[in-house]
């Protein structure tokens, strides 16, 4: 039978201060306490950690709804380009696109938004339903992530619209920090054997 030890402060504070430095920083993630409360594991990725992050990125597409209702107001309208010259690869399928596009993508030149651009253009992406009251018709986004190291991923919310048998993108947003610190690279997993 094993006697409970209730830890001080002092102690506590010992123990997982090093751990809350290393959340903080982006280095680890959730852990796996084992016997006197000390780190053990650290968790790569986990179901519930995997929703909330999903959750987390949708609630960050639907924080940008009114810049959206404000794009569709731009006097110039709708043009039409190909990926390439959109995004600066040499990607040949056209794309109809909404002005303030073009700053977006000054922020977002990745291999990856280009790729997943040209799969919007081409059909390939069907992306997640956007619905929200303030958008007339089918709208859809896709979150893009571009994580190399354990520092905060760089993620883009790429959005568009339906429009007859047409796709028009809207936007691609840059995420918050709180989807780019959940959508970095893990640490490599270490463990041993009890």
């Amino acid at each position: 039978m094993s006697v409970p030890y209730i830890y001080s402060v002092t102690e506590t504070r010992l123990a997982l201060s090093h751990l809350v430095t290393d959340l903080a920083a982006g280095t680890h993630g959730p852990v796996i306490l084992g016997p006197h409360g000390r780190p053990k594991a650290t968790l790569i990725a986990w179901d519930l950690f995997d929703e909330m992050r999903d959750e987390l990125s949708a609630l960050d597409v639907l924080r940008a709804v009114p810049a959206l209702v404000e794009r569709m107001a731009h006097p110039s309208g709708v043009g039409t380009a190909t990926v390439g010259a959109l995004t600066g690869s040499a990607s040949t399928p056209t794309i109809r696109f909404w002005p303030d596009v073009v700053t977006d993508l000054r922020t977002a030149q990745t291999s990856d938004v280009s790729q997943a651009i040209e799969a919007i253009a081409t059909g390939e992406l069907a992306g997640e339903p956007l619905l929200d009251a303030r958008l007339v018709g089918r709208w859809s986004w896709h979150l893009v992530t571009h994580a190399i190291s354990t520092a905060p991923a760089t993620v883009h919310h790429l959005i568009w619209r339906h429009v007859d048998d047409r796709i028009e993108l809207v936007a691609a947003i840059q995420a918050s920090d709180a989807v780019s610190w959940a959508w970095q690279a893990g640490p490599s997993p270490e463990y041993s054997e009890a």
